[in-house]
């Protein structure tokens, strides 16, 4: 077999080709085989012999040559056989002759680094097989070759626009410089990519703003739970949005306050209506903006109550409490409420003791045999002071746990009092104030506060030492002889079993009187509420 003509086509971009005839981002290399006798119809323009040629990069590159033995072609002189085709654009650098050999009868293309061979004849790199020699025949291998020339060329224009787009997309969408004129082969029309711009467009859908919010208001009660580092009324409120039981909420203004920065988000429980406090450290609202709120009054004018109570943890007291917030009575009636205790426990759902630096043990002792425990309440009333929550209302009440307590019924009774300079307070016995129930007037806890020194010396002194009382004694003792707040009785607040009760006391038939105390147990608790509300709702009726 002869050995069969190459042409080799070269397309460059900008720099130079790689010498080895292998593409680049630089450059493209086309080769193909079996070129025709004649391709001047193509406008091609011959260049020279097939025979081997040096190239002198310094006037510009062209064509490797390729095997310059070959028998006419068709008729078509020995010269015109032999005469490489240049195409190239630009300066190029020669491939080896026999890299050239290996790539055998198929045309290939090469751009980017992408190698798309087509037409093959043969597995690349073997030898041509012989042909019949009647196909050697001048006519007929110039006819053969003709052919299979321009069925290339066809193929290699559609092999070319391929990789003119693959170049565009290595390239970006830089355009190849003038690769038609440089082909100057007419009938071929190599497409450029289309710039397009894809605009993504995401979707965020913004929570509506808050619904209403009231400035320098507190909704004190019903807590979910709190949030610490929360910066904004609104995002408060957002936090109550997404909160399925939260029906409002408080948020605690940045301030000096420990509080500060928090939000307290707000259930259905234990009140049915919450109070609204004038606090100027807070901003409270509900998210109405996603349909949800609840009952919000202010207090009627004069009676706002505070209430607290102190638990000893290892007691029947955490019980008790818990069952007063299921039946939404005692403390958690009242305007605002707060537990103390020496450990924080969560007595009910949202309710967690406040911590007080006591033991909370005692003995019984003193000229009453009573609990002394005036220690003990000494360190709780300076806990409730420097809290301050007693300034945001008219009366601050301690209750015992074990004591049966009606605030509503409370709130009737203190209609008939009102507050004075240095304060008022209710004495519940005709022996002197029992510690189950103690009212106090805000003046009253204010001037208790700057006045502990001063009753501490007196008593100390009039005791010799200090004297054994309880709590409660200690207190009326020195709000009325030391301090000289004003103290109102009332025998409606109390009924007890140290202070004279009447008989059947322990049914608690009576539908009027504030407290009934005491009631260690859940059970007994409970039935003495019914049984008092039972009677209220009699007298009523």
């Amino acid at each position: 077999a002869q050995p069969q003509p190459q042409l080799q086509l070269q397309l460059q971009q900008g720099g130079e080709a790689s010498n080895n005839g292998d593409s680049s981002m630089d450059g493209t290399t086309v080769e193909a085989s079996q070129p025709p006798a004649d391709l001047s119809h193509a406008g091609l323009r011959p260049l020279g012999s097939f025979a081997p040629a040096a190239t002198d990069p310094a006037q510009g590159g062209v064509a490797q040559s390729v095997p310059a033995s070959l028998p006419p072609l068709g008729g078509a002189s020995a010269a015109a056989a032999g005469e490489a085709w240049n195409i190239t654009g630009g300066s190029s650098s020669s491939s080896s002759a026999s890299q050239d050999a290996s790539r055998g009868d198929g045309a290939h293309v090469e751009l980017g680094g992408v190698d798309q061979e087509f037409l093959p004849s043969k597995p690349a790199g073997q030898p041509l097989p012989a042909q019949p020699e009647t196909t050697r025949a001048p006519q007929m291998r110039g006819a053969v070759m003709a052919a299979a020339a321009a069925d290339s060329m066809k193929k290699m224009s559609s092999s070319l626009a391929s990789a003119a787009a693959t170049a565009s997309k290595a390239f970006g969408h830089a355009q190849l410089p003038h690769v038609s004129s440089a082909l100057n082969v007419p009938n071929i029309h190599i497409p450029m990519l289309k710039q397009e711009t894809v605009t993504l467009t995401t979707t965020t859908t913004t929570p509506p703003r808050c619904g209403f919010r009231e400035d320098e208001i507190n909704y004190p009660g019903n807590d979910l739970r709190f949030v610490d580092s929360v910066f904004t009324s609104e995002d408060c409120c957002q936090l109550c949005a997404q909160e399925a039981t939260c029906m409002a909420w408080s948020w605690a203004k940045g301030s000096s306050k420990a509080s500060s920065n928090v939000c307290f988000l707000k259930g259905s429980e234990p009140k049915y209506t919450l109070s609204r406090i004038k606090d100027a450290d807070f901003v409270s609202g509900m998210p109405v903006q996603i349909g949800r709120q609840m009952d919000v009054e202010s207090p009627r004018q004069g009676l706002s109550l505070f209430c607290f109570s102190l638990i000893v943890p290892w007691t029947y007291e955490p019980s008790l409490i818990q069952m007063q917030f299921e039946e939404k009575t005692s403390i958690f009636d009242c305007d605002e409420y707060v537990t103390y205790s020496n450990k924080v426990l969560e007595v009910a759902p949202g309710v967690r003791t406040v911590i007080v630096d006591s033991s909370l043990q005692c003995v019984k002792g003193g000229e009453f045999k009573t609990a002394l425990n005036t220690d003990i309440f000494l360190t709780v009333w300076d806990k409730v002071i420097s809290d301050g929550h007693f300034l945001l209302h008219d009366w601050t009440v301690k209750v015992d746990p074990d004591a049966v307590f009606f605030p509503g019924r409370l709130r009737t009774v203190l209609e008939a009092y009102s507050e004075s300079v240095n304060g008022t307070y209710l004495n519940n016995c005709p022996m002197g104030m029992h510690g189950p129930l103690e009212v106090f007037s805000r003046n009253a806890v204010s001037r208790w506060a700057s006045g502990m020194p001063a009753c501490s010396s007196y008593f100390n002194q009039l005791c010799s030492g200090p004297c054994r009382w309880g709590e409660d004694m200690y207190i009326d003792q020195c709000l009325m002889k030391v301090l000289s707040v004003n103290r109102e009785y009332d025998a409606k607040l109390l009924v007890e079993d140290h202070c004279s009760p009447p008989a059947g006391w322990k049914n608690c038939l009576d539908g009027s009187v504030v407290s009934i105390h005491p009631f260690k147990t859940v059970d007994g608790y409970r039935a003495c509420m019914q049984s008092s509300e039972s009677a209220a709702a009699g007298s009523e009726a």
